[in-house]
């Protein structure tokens, strides 16, 4: 009985270093399994996440150069808009007669008396729109950078010097589109990203643009890759 009774402990030990081991080995099992399904989960997002239209048109000239018109304009009149804090109401002259109204986001980077009869780099053919109850009929272009003090800085694009009112503003080795149709404003914002400044000179796509008369440039406190808007 003695020797049963010993047996019997020592089946009844070995079972519980077995019992033991195996839950050991599924518990390590558990972590693993999760970690290759936590693993897994990103990998199938990003797999169903689509491409955004906008960034495969940006930096395409052909497809600018189709849809955007820019012309030259000459600043007639500018006053801060009374009820925004960041709009200003311009009057510019696009040449031959063609007199519009623009309302330009730059109250609060550029004084009106620096406006005033300069010459700037309109986007021509955008959908009308209203601005704090004024209609706008072209828009500025500009670009952002940043200054000594860390604050930001907009400047306008500045045509070469000659230019008149009216001139075209196409993209250096192609031909101004004559009458393109009216560019809608999400149009504008698929094809714009493009914009940015290299070497002084404002690009598109790696392309300069220009007039007949030399190369729309920024002043020089705007450095090379800030956008153009």
């Amino acid at each position: 009985m003695a020797a049963s009774s010993a047996i019997d402990k020592a089946i009844a030990k070995l079972d519980a270093i077995l019992a033991g081991v195996a839950a050991s080995a599924s518990a390590a099992q558990v972590p693993a399994a999760s970690t290759a399904a936590a693993a897994a989960k990103p990998a199938k997002a990003a797999a169903s996440k689509p491409a955004t239209p906008a960034a495969a048109a940006a930096g395409d000239p052909t497809a600018f150069q189709a849809k955007v018109q820019i012309k030259v304009a000459r600043i007639l009149s500018a006053v801060p808009q009374p009820n925004s804090e960041k709009l200003l109401k311009l009057s510019a002259d696009l040449g031959a007669g063609d007199t519009r109204q623009i309302m330009a986001g730059l109250q609060q980077y550029l004084k009106p008396e620096d406006l005033v009869g300069k010459l700037l780099c309109v986007v021509s053919n955008l959908k009308p729109a209203k601005l704090a109850g004024e209609p706008s009929e072209a828009m500025v272009l500009a670009a952002e950078g940043t200054g000594s003090g860390g604050e930001a800085i907009v400047r306008a694009l500045v045509p070469p010097e000659g230019s008149q009112p009216g001139d075209p503003v196409h993209l250096d080795g192609a031909s101004p589109v004559a009458n393109p149709k009216v560019l809608k404003l999400d149009e504008w914002r698929k094809v714009s990203p493009g914009l940015v400044v290299a070497g002084g000179h404002a690009t598109y796509g790696g392309t300069a643009l220009m007039t007949a008369r030399g190369y729309v440039t920024l002043p020089p406190e705007i450095t090379d890759g800030c956008e153009i808007h």
